[in-house]
């Protein structure tokens, strides 16, 4: 055989090998981003997987970490963690103040650290900083978390960032094989050593929906159910029953801290089930004697921003074969029989619930005596604990959809637009439906409204900043019905090219809880368009040619169309409402249909963020000022400027970071912008310009003119008498603020209003997973690239066969 057929026969081969060796899922599981640092962090060197070693597993769902630096590395060393953290923690570009992150329950502060260094190191014992240990069959688990907390920002007003929390944890394997020098045969076998001191092993985790696997992330939204499952490994003991005698949530691992909330007590009674908002319960019936499950309603503690809780449960056994006692009980309560019910065991067992009293000393003197438990075998005192997370932002995927799709309509009827990022709507049923009529709009709401199948109350929901409350209620349908005009309940109408467009808004507004202690849901905002195209062809009778035309009458009519958008990044198509988190830039876009006037130059002369449209409401925060001075652009923590140059004269671009208002639960804004024109050949002055602040040079400047005209944005006052008189006179403004004219009577200026702007947070990705030391990263490759180099593999290798099959026969041929 010659060599090229030899070549392509063994490529061939080895191509076939490694498509029946193909496995892939290997690339399906990088897709939840479980990253390992492995290998020795002196030598750099991989270890061999048949020897165990401590590994770390860092939660960065809470951080976007937009950037290609991994946020958080972790050692987990052999009696300390060390934790490295980039300060461009959210990977928007701008560095967090090492001051403002802490690590553990106990805010250790950093032990290296520089102004001008971009990573800041923890180095912290395993039992310090208020690290938490939990044992598990494979493994020791400490638990730790790295925390941000901003300082407040320069205006108390508004927020700019969120405080974040990144769970750490470092596992390190219980079991290894080890080998000793020869022994003498009369020592004691290690096995048997071992038996003796064994203790049992209680163990508490969070379950997926099915309760198949231990869910992977602790990120939860309120509405949703957390599955508990509790356990004890009993080995050789006898068979054993398990109980969760109580169980507290705290915001730290200390389960006497406060505020607290039991939502399991009483030796066994699940009291969160008697709220009125609440489905929890215990599962009948167990899987094992061993395991006991239930499911909690997420729930978050009021007022609190860390959206972090921890969970500590006292787990306890008595024999299998022992009946359940009021002391030793797993009791649920029936809302529809209106009675607690136990897993198992006589209804009386659970009749103490309701006295909030389940203490019985016959009971307690024969089962929990610590003389019944030679040798330590069973640890009454060891609480199993547990950190989740549950999230308290909206963290629904704020997805509008491309604003194209939007406004395609091929006809010219009314159309209404609705955005519901904010209910989860998992249900199939349209939750909000809305009719546009010629002069009210018709709002139909399920009240299944997030598709969880809990009904929300109906004095819950209003429509519009005016809070309307609804028309009319269908109980055979679960839907209520809002009726109001176009104009009323607060609505706002916006002018543009082709429509009109009528905006509102759905509010939610839970009602206090049961417990004033936690918080089960969340307010929700969903915003409403009504689109009514402002063109259509339409035909007259016979006129008398004498009559004028009508687009001369047209003409005398038009009156200047001022317009603000949000734009997307690149400014070339404008982007939805929603979506923005703390730490992004809203693109805006001011505009004036100028059409047949003469060349005219647009300028904002102010701009005011507020919770409703407007700019009386209050808080209000003023974004532009001073006849165009960006003054969101003067504060340390923002990089908010005008765009130079302009595009065109008749439009102004700017950008501002993201922000909300402290203390805001809807997270939204309005933004109302002043706009106004001048001729284009009239040059900017103190009260006709655009100035952003430079902080490179600590100096106002000007889009257009001279620096002079800016200086006034540093004193506050650019009401120049002179220019005030000559520019600005009071009789300009008849009646109403936002309308004014030019000599020709047309409209010069104008209020033009632009929101809500909602912003959310992105959980991100769920926790990955650090192993060892040091060492690089290694990326995973997804499923269609493993495929498609698998596919010019075989391509290749048929070429290769091809051509040495083709050489082949033309020795043949030529002998």
């Amino acid at each position: 055989m010659r060599p090229g057929s030899n070549l392509g026969f063994a490529l061939f081969c080895w191509v076939f090998w490694e498509v029946v060796a193909y496995n892939p899922w290997d690339f399906i599981r990088g897709e939840v981003e479980l990253w390992r640092y492995e290998g020795d962090s002196s030598l750099g060197q991989s270890h061999a997987f048949s020897q165990p070693s401590p590994w770390a597993w860092v939660d960065i769902s809470q951080l976007r970490a937009a950037a290609p630096l991994h946020p958080v590395a972790v050692q987990c060393q052999e009696a300390q963690v060390v934790v490295t953290v980039h300060r461009d923690l959210f990977g928007t570009g701008r560095l967090v103040r090492a001051a403002e992150l802490t690590l553990g329950s106990a805010a250790c502060l950093p032990a290296v650290w520089s102004g001008a260094e971009t990573t800041v190191t923890f180095m912290a014992g395993l039992h310090e900083c208020g690290s938490t240990l939990r044992v598990t069959p494979d493994a020791l688990v400490y638990s730790m978390t790295l925390n941000y907390k901003p300082l407040p920002a320069g205006n108390p007003v508004i927020i700019r960032t969120s405080p974040a929390v990144v769970p750490i944890e470092c596992h390190y394997p219980r079991r290894d094989n080890v080998s000793s020098n020869g022994v003498k045969p009369t020592w004691v076998p290690f096995r048997s050593t071992l038996s003796s001191e064994e203790k049992l092993s209680f163990s508490l985790h969070l379950m997926n929906d099915d309760w198949s696997a231990e869910r992977v992330s602790t990120i939860f939204q309120l509405g949703e159910v957390l599955h508990f499952q509790a356990g004890v490994n009993t080995e050789n003991h006898a068979p054993l029953r398990l109980f969760v005698d109580n169980c507290v949530a705290t915001l730290t691992p200390d389960r006497s801290s406060s505020p607290q909330y039991a939502f399991i007590d009483f030796s066994g009674c699940l009291v969160d089930g008697q709220l009125d908002d609440a489905t929890s319960t215990f599962i009948t019936p167990r899987p094992r004697q061993d395991v006991l499950q239930f499911a909690v309603d997420a729930f978050k503690f009021a007022g609190d921003s860390s959206n972090l809780i921890y969970i500590t449960c006292h787990l306890k056994v008595s024999l299998a074969d022992q009946a359940p006692d009021p002391l030793n009980k797993a009791c649920s309560f029936n809302k529809a029989s209106n009675l607690w019910a136990p897993v198992e065991g006589t209804r009386d067992i659970c009749s103490c619930c309701e006295m909030r009293s389940c203490s019985l000393a016959g009971h307690s003197r024969w089962l929990h005596a610590p003389s019944q438990w030679q040798g330590g075998r069973v640890r009454r005192e060891l609480p199993s604990q547990l950190a989740g997370e549950v999230a308290a932002y909206p963290p629904w995927d704020f997805s509008w959809g491309d604003s194209t799709s939007r406004g395609a309509r091929a006809d010219p009827h009314a159309w209404s637009w609705v955005e519901d990022p904010q209910s989860r709507a998992i249900s199939s049923q349209q939750p909000v439906i809305v009719q546009c009529q010629e002069a009210q709009m018709v709002v139909t709401v399920h009240r299944d409204l997030f598709g969880t199948g809990r009904l929300v109350s109906v004095a819950d929901l209003t429509l519009g900043p005016a809070a309307c409350k609804h028309s009319s209620l269908n109980p055979a349908h679960n839907t209520i019905t809002f009726i109001a005009g176009l104009h009323e309940c607060g609505s706002i109408v916006q002018i543009t090219p082709d429509s009109l467009i009528y905006r509102t808004l759905l509010n939610y507004d839970p009602s206090p809880a049961s417990n004033p202690v936690i918080i089960r849901s969340n307010p929700a905002v969903i915003p409403i368009e009504c689109h009514y195209p402002r063109r259509e062809n339409v035909s007259s009778n016979a006129i008398r040619p004498t009559w004028a035309p009508f687009s001369s009458t047209l003409s005398a009519e038009e009156r200047l169309v001022f317009s603000l958008h949000l734009m997307n990044e690149d400014w070339s198509a404008e982007r939805p409402f929603t979506g923005f988190q703390l730490g992004d830039v809203l693109n805006i876009q001011a505009e004036v249909g100028t059409e047949s006037h003469v060349p005219l130059r647009l300028f904002v002369d102010s701009c005011v963020a507020a919770l409703s449209p407007g700019t009386d409401s209050s808080p209000h925060y003023a974004i532009i000022d001073f006849n165009g001075c960006l003054v969101d652009g003067r504060s340390d923590d923002t990089s908010s400027a005008f765009i130079t140059p302009r595009p065109r004269e008749d439009m102004l671009r700017f950008r501002i970071d993201v922000f909300r208002f402290a203390g805001d639960a809807r997270n939204l804004i309005y933004i109302t912008c002043h706009l106004k024109v001048t001729p284009v050949d009239q040059a900017p002055d103190p009260l006709n310009k655009a100035c952003s602040f430079n902080k490179a040079r600590n100096t106002w400047a000007p889009v257009e003119g001279t620096r002079d005209i800016c200086s006034c944005c540093e004193t506050g006052n650019c009401e120049s008498p002179a220019l005030s008189r000559r520019l600005n006179p009071l009789e300009r403004w008849p009646g109403r603020r936002f309308r004014r004219h030019d000599a020709n009577g047309k409209e010069a200026e104008a209020d033009v209003v632009i929101g809500p702007v909602l912003l959310s947070r992105d959980p991100g990705a769920v926790g990955e997973r650090q192993e060892g030391g040091q060492g690089g990263v290694t990326a995973v490759p997804g499923v269609g690239t493993g495929l498609i180099c698998l596919a010019a593999g075989i391509g290749l290798a048929g070429v290769v066969l091809a051509v040495s099959v083709g050489c082949r026969r033309c020795a043949h041929a030529s002998a």
